[in-house]
């Protein structure tokens, strides 16, 4: 019997063919830990229920055994199953005929057991209650539905290391945030003024010469490291900053781009140079040699992976795994592998804020426990993507105003795109029509992708000048599509067609035939993207569905990403402005975004949301819009 947590299910391997006897499925939203085989069953424990799973010798679900927390190992010995169940600090012997359950209290963080001649032994680590015994003061708890710190960890202890940076990873970007000194930064405000880059270690804007192929870029001398190094922050932070995200060890077959336009990237990645020869580092002072101006350098160098680091950080292939010392207001001072402590970094003296003495991530916080324990002050926040805080849930309603769907940490936006170039959707009023005809609630609601905001604009949330007034009646206006389509029509619809989506596709061609379209669906798949299929495919279709994600503020990169559809006259026009400098860069984009609206190339159905719950007994909320969730380094609790 075997075990997979990547494909959630458990195998049993014929040892006489060598082949899969069978496969069981195991439950959704689950993370399997670990299986045992013995006394006639097998058994598989599922985190972070802590629920173990008593399966027959056919594969059969015997019986469910609720354990008292997410369990770190399973062994059958000695007549009985024995499940280490870590932070709760015992061991529990299921007995395999009648289940009864007694429990071995041990202590500290329980990972392993074994039973032998009537004695049990218990491999033991410091427990979350260890590591947080002696904090005092301002404590904020946040929960992770993970078993891991962040989604781009390793297997056992999560690398804090940030160069290993994953837009996607809410859990990654908010502890970044709160512990990052960089040289520039989004200010800790809530709207439309926290998406424009400030200078945060870098005194000043970029001084730019040699016709935008220098830039000299002067550090602040009042930063300093976390505990233990205590070092002040000086430009050879950033120097080895850059040389550590550009580094072969980290991706050795892919630079990005934006970076391929430092003099000596390339050689570098290549292994060919030890150093990157257009980045050079004296005292205070920092120097970039490009090939050619970089009109959005504060915006990139605000980045994660471009955090301060001590110089002479080693570069490890997959992130260190002993914590980095960060110069930003909050240190990472302990971790185990089920919570890790920020504390206030008491050598940071810049205008972030950060009242808090303590932050405490707890891992593998069960979801169903979650808004009983916000409910109770033993939890203090959580964001996560899960039925259990979807709208209209239980843990919804019961939360009232301390429940929000936030942008997700893409701010991804979700469309079908017209194809002019064929005949039904050449004319902006067919167009205008199927706007008008989409029921943005329901999709949203159905939306296989998970708890989603209904929007008609372009531009996503995180992006600058987004403006948040909608475009089209969000609930559609169908009489008035019907009059805009003026008779009756067929689309080719190119989408996704498969179970997972098979509501969404029934709402949508519902609301299609409601203004007199029918649909004949051409199955979108990624093998289409893979095999290079996707243009011919959504050339030979009317309506093709398509998706936009903002890594950063900066509207240009963000309407780079449909380039390849646009009319040549805005593809020529977003390349133009794509040289200019900030804010004309902004201002110039949003236009071209609104014109593209009024165009009325893309129907926008909705955008990517996380539920976040928040406690009663916190204050200071800021949602700083380039970053999911809430701003932890700006929360402070209130008192009484």
């Amino acid at each position: 019997w075997v075990g997979s947590h990547a494909a959630g299910e458990v195998r049993k391997i014929d040892p006489r063919t060598n082949t899969i006897a069978f496969t069981k499925q195991l439950r959704p939203q689950t993370n399997l830990c670990c299986v045992a085989v013995g006394g006639g069953f097998a058994w598989a424990a599922l985190n972070p229920s802590g629920d173990l799973w008593k399966l027959g010798p056919d594969g059969s679900l015997v019986e469910t055994i609720e354990l008292p927390g997410p369990v770190k190992s399973l062994t059958y010995a000695a007549g009985a199953l024995w499940a280490s169940v870590g932070e709760r600090s015992v061991v529990v012997r299921v007995d395999p005929t009648t289940n009864a359950a007694k429990t071995y209290p041990v202590g500290h963080d329980v990972m392993d057991a074994d039973v032998q001649n009537g004695l049990l032994a218990a491999g033991v680590q410091p427990s979350a209650t260890d590591i947080t015994a002696g904090l005092h003061g301002e404590v904020l708890r946040v929960g992770l539905k993970s078993p891991l710190l962040f989604e781009i960890g390793g297997s056992n202890l999560p690398s804090t290391d940030p160069a290993l940076y994953a837009p996607w990873d809410k859990n990654l970007l908010q502890f970044d945030y709160a512990t990052c000194a960089r040289l520039y930064n989004y200010p800790d405000i809530t709207g439309t003024a926290g998406r424009h880059v400030v200078p945060e270690v870098a005194s000043g804007p970029p001084k730019v010469s040699d016709g935008g192929h220098t830039v000299t870029i002067t550090v602040r001398d009042r930063y300093r490291f976390s505990p233990p190094a205590n070092a002040p922050v000086t430009a050879a932070s950033f120097r080895d900053a850059i040389e550590r995200d550009l580094s072969p060890k980290f991706s050795p077959d892919y630079l990005d781009p934006r970076w391929k336009v430092v003099v000596g990237a390339e050689e570098y990645h290549a292994g060919k140079t030890p150093h990157v020869s257009g980045v050079s580092a004296d005292g205070n002072t920092l120097v970039l040699r490009f090939t050619q101006p970089v009109p959005d350098l504060p915006r990139l160098l605000a980045l994660n992976v471009f955090c301060a680091v001590p110089p002479g950080t080693p570069i490890v292939a997959h992130g260190l795994d002993a914590p980095i010392p960060s110069a930003g207001p909050y240190y990472l001072a302990a971790e185990t592998d089920s919570v890790a402590v920020l504390k206030r970094n008491p050598n940071y003296s810049g205008p972030r804020p950060h009242r808090l003495d303590a932050i405490v991530f707890e891992l593998n916080v069960a979801p169903r426990n979650a808004a009983a324990r916000i409910a109770n002050g033993t939890l203090d926040y959580i964001l996560e993507n899960d039925p259990v805080f979807s709208p209209g849930t239980a843990a919804a309603r019961s939360a009232g105003f301390h429940y929000r769907l936030t942008p997700d940490s893409t701010g991804h936006v979700l469309f079908f795109a017209f194809n002019t170039g064929r005949p039904l959707f050449a004319r902006l009023r067919m167009r205008r029509a199927v706007q008008y005809g989409l029921d943005r609630l329901t999709l949203a609601r159905d939306d296989p992708s998970g708890p989603t905001i209904p929007a008609t604009r372009l531009l996503s949330p995180r992006v600058d000048d987004y403006i948040g007034s909608q475009l089209y009646p969000l609930a559609g206006d169908a009489a008035l599509g019907r009059r805009l389509a003026g008779g009756q029509a067929r689309a080719v619809v190119y989408t996704w067609n498969d179970a997972q989506n098979a509501g969404f596709l029934r709402d949508l061609r519902r609301q299609l035939a409601a203004i007199g379209i029918g649909s004949t669906i051409r199955t979108m798949t990624n093998d289409d993207y893979a095999n290079g299929s996707l243009a011919a495919k959504a050339a030979a279709s009317d309506l093709v569905w398509g998706g936009l994600n903002a890594e950063t503020s900066d509207p240009v990169s963000y309407l780079q990403e449909v380039e390849a559809v646009l009319p040549s006259r805005d593809r020529a026009q977003l390349e133009r402005i794509a040289q200019l400098a900030s804010p004309q860069r902004e201002r110039r984009a949003a236009a071209l975004a609104r014109r593209l609206e009024v165009e009325s190339l893309f129907a926008v159905y909705d955008l990517g949301a996380i539920p976040e719950l928040v406690s009663k007994r916190l204050g200071c909320v800021v949602h700083q819009p380039e970053y999911p969730g809430v701003d932890l380094a700006a929360l402070c609790l209130r008192q009484g």
